[in-house]
């Protein structure tokens, strides 16, 4: 008995139009999903960068912008955080609009935990402004014809200001501070010594302050040890002509910055318990020798400079970002 073989047609030219659609489809949809996730991430980025400039903005305003007229104790500006941050968040277009800003809060950041707590007080004082951006209902190109979208993109931000906490090598002054004198404006230094006093010269221990010290660290103040919040400082009153004469004839006019400590008498050692700026007025260099200056309750700090978390008064950290 003869077997019989089936034969199939071997004309294949329908196939070749499936298998085209398909790549086609594949084609689209990876071609799609390049253009529109690349869109997405253009406006997260967009979002993030609104959300950063209106944290920042907010935490410097939680501040007086007049620093030198700030009164202690220092009371939060919320509200004016809250509507300065908002609006240069809103400032910041996102895929050629404003982003809407969804939550917006004042509070403290803890250092040492690294965590955020909302609210609006003296103490612990207000330093943080956290803020969150949002795109509703973004359209997707190639994606949206697949049924893909619409999409909600959001980003947020945590910016701090706070009191400086330490100072870089060559950046801190050969005096230092009583606590009770670093908001109080006008400020005599006497240099006789005075058994008690507003502060005097002051190094990091374990070295000691003495004429030698001192001149040297005027004659190159970069080499100033760096300091921080917590180190200890050995203060001394010593009335030395040539320290004084050079203070005089290249200090006059400048701002400094200042160690402030919580002792005011002199051939005392105290831990640093923050840092403030002080502008030279005058220094007498015969009879009740001093110098004089004033003790300013807020002044700008380059971040590069410092590190945040130092007592309240004084030197203040550029705003950074901290989430």
């Amino acid at each position: 008995m003869k077997k019989r073989r089936v034969l199939f047609s071997s004309d294949q030219k329908g196939a070749v139009i499936v298998v085209t659609a398909f790549n086609l489809l594949a084609i689209l949809g990876m071609a799609g999903l390049a253009v529109d996730l690349g869109y997405l991430y253009v406006v997260k980025c967009e979002l993030q960068r609104a959300a950063d400039a209106g944290a920042m903005a907010g935490a410097r305003a939680v501040y007086p912008f007049a620093l030198d007229s700030a009164t202690f104790p220092l009371y939060p500006l919320c509200s004016a955080a809250l509507v300065q941050g908002r609006a240069i968040a809103r400032a910041n277009l996102t895929d050629g609009a404003s982003p809407a800003v969804g939550t917006i809060q004042t509070g403290a950041w803890n250092w040492q935990v690294g965590k955020f707590f909302p609210g609006c007080a003296a103490n612990p004082f207000t330093n943080t402004v956290a803020l969150t951006t949002r795109r509703d209902n973004l359209s997707l190109v190639l994606m949206g014809l697949l049924g893909f979208g619409p999409v909600n993109l959001n980003a947020s931000s945590i910016a701090v200001v706070d009191f400086v906490g330490s100072l870089e090598q060559g950046a801190a002054f050969v005096m230092v501070l009583g606590k009770k004198y670093a908001q109080k404006g006008e400020v005599y230094i006497y240099l006789n010594p005075e058994p008690l006093d507003a502060g005097g010269w002051g190094t990091k221990a374990p070295q000691v302050p003495s004429n030698s010290t001192i001149s040297g660290y005027l004659d190159n103040p970069a080499i100033v040890p760096a300091i921080k919040q917590g180190d200890t400082v050995n203060i001394n009153n010593g009335d030395w002509g040539n320290v004084l004469a050079k203070l005089k004839s290249a200090y006059i006019g400048k701002t400094v910055w200042l160690a402030v400590v919580d002792t005011e008498k002199f051939k005392q050692s105290g831990p640093v318990e923050g840092f403030t700026s002080f502008t030279i007025t005058e220094v007498e260099t015969t009879g009740h020798k001093y110098v004089k200056g004033i003790a300013k309750p807020l002044q700008d700090a380059p971040g590069s400079l410092s590190g945040p978390g130092g007592a309240n008064y004084g030197l203040l950290t550029s705003p950074r970002l901290v989430q």
